[in-house]
């Protein structure tokens, strides 16, 4: 029930915070802040999402795994919609939205770097974009 409220509790956080977004860089940085915000304010519950989750229950992870991909279909739209602009193949969007999801969740286990939230939230978004380049040119190359 934790686990599942700290997803849930991200996944409508990070809806509220996309409404009104007009363009996809502005989608896009509005999903790393509210993932930024929720990360700084409620770090315990998203570490035990990403600590506990192997000691779910099958069905327990199942459940949890149906959030997790709604979460992961509001970022998957919005590198779609990216990588339209810049020529990315669609078949990487999977694979760009795993990346940039590990990365976001990792950045929930730094224990030594203290960055104010905007200054992390710029950093992280520019550290997405840089994933989607190389996803683009990756596949480019492929």
């Amino acid at each position: 029930e934790l686990i599942e409220g700290a997803v849930s509790d991200l996944l409508a956080d990070t809806k509220r915070r996309m409404r009104g977004a007009r363009t996809h860089r502005d989608r896009l940085q509005r999903f790393v802040h509210a993932f930024v915000v929720f990360n700084l304010a409620e770090k315990h519950r998203l570490l035990l999402v990403t600590r506990e989750f192997v000691n779910l229950t099958d069905e327990q992870q199942q459940e949890i795994n149906q959030l997790k991909s709604s979460y992961a279909a509001l970022l998957k739209a919005i590198i779609s919609a990216e990588c339209g602009e810049t020529g990315c193949i669609s078949d990487r969007t999977g694979l760009i939205t795993e990346a940039v999801i590990g990365m976001l969740y990792g950045q929930s286990l730094w224990q030594s770097i203290e960055v104010p939230e905007q200054k992390l939230t710029d950093a992280l978004t520019h550290f997405v974009l840089g994933i989607i380049t190389c996803g683009k040119d990756s596949a480019l190359k492929a």
